[in-house]
């Protein structure tokens, strides 16, 4: 299979947005719904000066994965909530209505976006998924290379991403690239881990 990676493109929002909520189900933004996805997080992460969001593409110009790293993380997050929390509110409540469970994750999600200790490294792959058409040909490696490429430009040695600690597949992927497991933790009653990537040289 061709691919190439490209800086996201408006057009491809809407592919974007499927692909993240097919791979990731269970995640909180996802669980916002489609239109979320589309209409408020996208636009925001893709205006975002503090990251950039890399699509890898076929020959054909389909997206078949992305990568959203930020440079900044903690300016990443404020720029995709400033000037959002009513929009942001009304789509946690209509997923609240949904399922009355999804109040309690929001809370939480907040309390630690808001409060949480920030992270010693700045650099965040914040989200990385692959079209299920797509998995196992080394899709998600490239993204992962043109994370470490956007971030070791603006003068960073490491970055950093999370991911269920059950998600062992992709835990052995980054394992293979010499990422490793720094620590656990706990977010709306799930187990994560954060992994760290090796030295950036270069």
């Amino acid at each position: 299979m061709t691919l190439s990676i490209h800086p996201a493109r408006p057009e491809w929002v809407p592919e974007l947005a499927r692909i993240h909520a097919q791979s990731l189900p269970d995640d909180f933004l996802p669980s916002l719904g489609r239109g979320f996805l589309e209409r408020v997080y996208y636009p925001a992460a893709l205006a975002s000066a503090h990251a950039a969001t890399r699509v890898a593409v076929d020959e054909a110009g389909r997206p078949l994965g992305f990568v959203t790293a930020a440079h900044d993380s903690a300016a990443f997050s404020r720029d995709v909530v400033s000037g959002r929390a009513a929009t942001l509110a009304a789509y946690a409540l209509r997923a609240a209505l949904r399922n009355p469970l999804h109040l309690r994750k929001s809370a939480a999600v907040a309390w630690t976006a808001l409060f949480g200790r920030p992270d010693p490294l700045p650099g965040e792959i914040v989200f990385i998924a692959v079209d299920a058409r797509s998995r196992g040909g080394g899709v998600g490696k490239r993204l992962v290379a043109a994370a470490a490429e956007h971030v070791r430009a603006r003068g960073l040695r490491a970055l950093r991403t999370k991911t269920l600690a059950a998600n062992e597949g992709v835990i052995g992927m980054y394992a293979s690239l010499g990422w490793r497991v720094r620590d656990r933790f706990r977010l709306i009653g799930r187990e994560y881990v954060t992994l760290v990537s090796p030295e950036l040289s270069g």
